[in-house]
């Protein structure tokens, strides 16, 4: 093994101990007593399903804390952005843009309404889209017609976009929806990484059209698997509520069904961990961003990483942190996290580009060497909420 890849690794294994003592892991899920008796409580009540209350209870939490008039708690991220999509009025063949470096998820959800994504890029060195790029982009490749923009290549509608909220950090919206006015594209924010994150007082995921949080066991908040949509228009709930209530009447007391819907809002059973994460919610995004600044005197003099922190006026939740490797030292990024988990130490990389994977090469796409340079550089480090912080 070269000398230098051992100074790295030697380097990047200190900084992470120095922080990370007491659990190397990536992210556990943290649960004392309130969960248990918050779910034990709702066991006896027997109202587990979707029908029991403690699913609204979950509801009004998510509404409360991030400003929004509407939420609607479903048993995935995933499905809150495909729910979302169809209340957006979606149609078949449509073209979503998407950033290639996301989860599949925000892809696949895509897919699953028989629209088609779209790739556009990152900022140079940075996780989340570019908004200057997209527009200079647009200006080449669209037409206008009707009140809508089209693809030149494809004919198709470019109906909506979904900034990804990368790792809790900031798309800038504000910018994004005055630049995107003139296409009339909507906008879908993927906050599910961003539960606690804020622009100026303003929780993400409440700029655009809708927004989308995730609480799956990895996130700052958990339900075990679930997910949510929130927005401030009704008529977006209204449809998105009734598509995941399998398309029940909601004023009829014949039980019937009167669209082809989805079973997908989240088990009361579920939310009953989501009530009580959401009383150390505070307390968790406290020490994460305590985490990150542990970590961030860690990494201060490093040689060979920099460690990816929140933008101008921004208040991130730091869900993971995330080391960035210099480009000259990206070949090294997977023998350093394979080498790491030998010791112990849970680390990960970004998501391979999605417009890489099989099932969606021939997709449209921009210039991506933003994406193809950033993706081989970060390494996500053990981020718990319980790893050595009181």
């Amino acid at each position: 093994m070269k000398k230098i890849y051992k100074k790295i690794f030697q380097e990047l294994k200190s900084n992470i101990l120095k922080v990370a003592k007491n659990n190397k892991n990536l992210h556990d899920p943290y649960f004392d007593n309130d969960e248990i008796k918050s779910l034990n409580k709702n066991i006896k009540k027997t109202f587990v399903s979707t029908a029991g209350m403690n699913r609204k209870n979950f509801e009004k939490k998510i509404s409360n804390f991030v400003n929004s008039k509407y939420t609607i708690a479903v048993n995935s991220g995933t499905e809150a952005l495909r729910l979302s999509l169809l209340a957006l009025d979606i149609k078949e063949n449509d073209e979503v843009l998407v950033p290639s470096l996301t989860f599949v998820g925000s892809v696949n959800a895509i897919t699953y309404c028989g629209a088609k994504p779209h790739f556009i890029d990152v900022k140079s060195n940075d996780i989340v889209l570019d908004d200057e790029k997209l527009i200079k982009y647009l200006r080449k490749i669209t037409y206008h017609k009707n009140g809508f923009t089209f693809n030149k290549k494809t004919k198709r509608r470019i109906f909506a976009i979904i900034p990804v909220h990368l790792f809790g950090q900031f798309v800038n919206i504000i910018s994004l929806r005055s630049k995107l006015k003139k296409y009339n594209i909507k906008i879908l924010e993927d906050a599910a990484e961003a539960l606690g994150s804020k622009f100026k007082k303003k929780h993400f995921g409440t700029f655009g059209d809708i927004g989308v949080l995730s609480f799956n066991g990895n996130k700052i908040v958990t339900t075990g698997g679930g997910g949510a949509l929130i927005t401030n228009k009704k008529e977006y709930f209204d449809k998105a509520f009734k598509l995941a209530n399998v398309g029940k009447k909601i004023s009829s007391l014949k039980l019937e069904h009167d669209i082809i819907g989805f079973n997908s809002l989240m088990p009361a059973l579920n939310a009953s961990l989501g009530i009580a994460q959401f009383k150390k919610l505070n307390k968790f995004i406290k020490k994460k961003r305590k985490l990150y600044n542990l970590y961030s005197q860690s990494f201060l003099n490093s040689e060979y990483f920099d460690l990816y922190k929140e933008s101008k006026n921004v208040k991130s939740n730091y869900w993971l942190q995330c080391a960035i490797i210099e480009s000259k030292y990206a070949k090294y990024t997977y023998d350093l996290i394979k080498d790491l988990k030998k010791n112990k130490i849970t680390t990960r990389p970004v998501w391979y580009p999605i417009h890489l994977l099989k099932p969606y090469k021939k997709c449209s796409k921009g210039n991506l060497i933003n994406t193809m340079n950033i993706f081989r550089r970060l390494i996500t480090l053990p981020s718990s909420v319980n790893t050595n912080i009181k």
